[in-house]
């Protein structure tokens, strides 16, 4: 088990610019008269719309008022002084981690007067030299995404795109579907992910811990390049999040996606024939369910407020690849049809000095009888080609199954002090039989016919917890606190696990135990059919990372204080954060991988085959982890 602890302490001033808020905005502007002096003492007055939460600042003697803390919404502004008319703009939009600016310009009146305001505050950003992109509700809730996943808009970002997928950790280490970011061309150790301001971010792969559903964000922020010293832990880009909270008006929604197989094309290569015992369907089934609700409302209007969802997604996905097995005469020992000579490693210590087998064909006396054993459990040829092309085409389904639930509380409990706090789980189970069946592995079943596909089954549990306040102390001294929790669990196993085909085969020392020693190892048969037979488990078959344990926890700790001085802004803080992680891989099977190559029944002309090697039980490399 790995321990770290990591302290981050952030000191600097502004003088009339914005700084980083993780998880709120702000309001700020400047208060004039029509003849463009400075109106000082002016009162502003914000009010949350949709909580009816009321705030209050003056401008100083400048004319420049500023009000932080505020939580993503929309507010009304009112500015009043003696002598001017009250102007009052609704429709505020706060994001997170921005600065909203208002120019209010106060005409001659009675102060009874109120000027309405209609228009929303401008767009152009003079405060901040960030680059970022920030992704509303309305956008999350009506733009269409596979799979309703929020990572996916990670990748509409300018300047971000995904590590490659042949790079990246197994798909049973990732259910919750998150991408390692490359933004701007750098690594993606260097992106952070937040989720209302704690950290969302598994340091050992790169991956997203809580993947949040698009019910529950409210909008996201992602930011690649000049973002503040608060987000200095990472070095590429900030991903984020900030989740709903509850208003004074009761509010619902539920859902339901369907998706299958109806509509769906044949791939002619890998769904040539029909499936077996399924009255002649070509097409794999493939049955999509994800639906869900959310509620959010007062509990105590104006004070307390609250808000939950839950998603649950039931996929079938339907796939298939296009491999190579043995035929009926090359597990009889007839290797003619190869097309290469194969030599007797028996007759000879090195190549030069071994012997043809007779027509290229390996005597029954020869051939190993855990070998033959193991190819009882590998389907016979179900196409007819030449010499050692594809001829076997798989079909089947992958069973996954996700449940997401998140629920957050917001209390309002002076008008100095707010404090949240909100729990997100998901939870993940994915079946994936490999293309042999579930004890004799292979590469798994793929919509895109691809021959690496994940087989295996992977069970994880992950959680988040953040809860934090804000405080104004005084009007010009404010400070807010944040703690945050996640856990990142995963168990990913082979399939067939407790059973022990290399011991019944005859095998010694590969299946020692009940448990992480069972299941089929991994076998290579290398160079033949373009090495698309291999069977068994493991990350180089079917990228089974397999048996493995995750189990990181992470405790964070952050604390910011910002102190305003005239049109001078000093903020400091520190960022503790400390992290356990227990890591048991297998990148090597723990049942054993054995490799068979040409080498070993190669003779003076060259020749050789890795079916022949493996045929007579000549291992060529081995290799587990214990």
């Amino acid at each position: 088990m790995k321990k770290s602890l990591s302290i981050f302490i952030l000191l600097f001033a502004t003088v009339n610019a914005s700084y980083g808020q993780a998880v709120y905005g702000s309001i700020v502007g400047s208060v004039t008269d029509s003849t463009t002096a400075v109106v000082s003492g002016a009162k502003v007055t914000i009010t949350d719309i949709g909580r009816d939460v009321v705030m209050t600042t003056t401008t100083n003697e400048s004319g420049n008022f500023t009000q932080r803390f505020l939580i993503v919404g929309r507010y009304r502004v009112r500015v009043e002084a003696p002598g001017f008319k009250a102007m009052v703009q609704d429709n505020v939009g706060v994001s997170v981690d921005t600065e909203t600016r208002l120019e209010v310009k106060l005409q001659v009146g009675d102060v009874t007067q109120t000027l309405e305001v209609s228009a929303e505050a401008g767009i152009l950003k003079t405060e901040r030299s960030d680059v970022a992109s920030t992704y509303n509700e309305k956008m999350l809730t009506n733009l269409p995404v596979l799979s309703r996943k929020f990572t996916n808009f990670q990748l509409m970002t300018p300047g971000v795109v995904a590590w490659p997928t042949s790079l990246t950790a197994a798909s049973a280490e990732n259910p919750q579907g998150s991408y390692r970011m490359l933004v701007n061309g750098q690594s993606f150790a260097g992106t952070s992910h937040l989720l209302d301001g704690t950290d969302n971010h598994d340091a050992v792969l790169g991956w997203i811990v809580i993947n949040p559903t698009l019910e529950s964000v409210t909008e996201a922020k992602i930011t690649t390049a000049n973002y503040d010293a608060e987000f200095g832990v990472a070095s590429a880009g900030v991903v984020s999040a900030q989740t709903k909270s509850g208003t004074n008006a009761l509010h619902g929604s539920a859902f339901w996606f369907l998706r299958n197989d109806h509509m769906q094309a044949r791939n002619p290569f890998t769904q040539s024939k029909a499936i077996p015992n399924s009255n002649g369907r070509l097409i794999p089934l493939t049955q999509w369910n994800q639906f869900g609700a959310s509620i959010g409302g007062p509990v105590k209007k104006n004070k307390l407020f609250y808000f939950g969802d839950v998603q649950l997604t039931r996929r079938n996905t339907g796939g298939g690849a296009l491999l190579r097995v043995p035929t009926l005469d090359e597990r009889a020992g007839n290797l003619t049809r190869l097309g290469l000579n194969v030599f007797d490693p028996a007759s000879g210590p090195t190549p030069a000095t071994r012997t043809q087998f007779p027509g290229n064909i390996i005597p029954t006396s020869r051939l190993s009888s855990q070998t033959q054993a193991l190819l009882k459990l590998i389907p016979a040829p179900n196409s007819v080609v030449n010499l050692d092309a594809p001829n076997f085409a798989s079909s089947g389904g992958v069973k996954s199954d996700d449940d997401a639930f998140n629920t957050r509380v917001d209390h309002y409990t002076t008008d100095k002090l707010h404090i949240f706090g909100r729990y997100s789980l998901q939870q993940f189970r994915v079946v994936a039989p490999g293309s042999f069946g579930l004890v004799a592995g292979g590469p798994g079943l793929d919509a895109s016919g691809s021959t690496n596909a994940y087989a295996g089954r992977s069970d994880s549990r992950n959680h988040s917890i953040a809860a934090g306040f804000d405080y104004a102390m005084k009007p010009t001294l404010l400070t807010d606190f944040r703690f945050g929790w996640f856990r990142y669990k995963v168990f990913g196993q082979p399939n067939g696990i407790g059973t022990a085909p290399a011991k019944d085969a005859g095998i010694p020392g590969l299946n020692v135990d009940d448990n992480f020693n069972s299941g089929m190892p991994a076998f290579f048969i290398n160079g033949y059919g373009g090495n698309l037979f291999r069977f068994g488990y493991a990350l180089g078959v079917n990228g089974c990372n397999c048996p493995l344990i995750q189990d990181e926890n992470q405790y964070q700790f952050v604390n910011n204080w910002t102190k305003i001085q005239g049109n001078h802004t000093f903020k400091f803080g520190a960022d503790i954060r400390r992290a356990f992680n227990l890591r048991v891989p297998s990148d090597r099977h723990r049942s054993g991988e054995l490799n068979f190559d040409a080498a070993r029944t190669q003779g003076p002309t060259g020749g050789g085959s890795g079916l022949a090697s493996f045929l007579i039980g000549d291992v060529s490399r081995f290799e587990r982890y214990v």
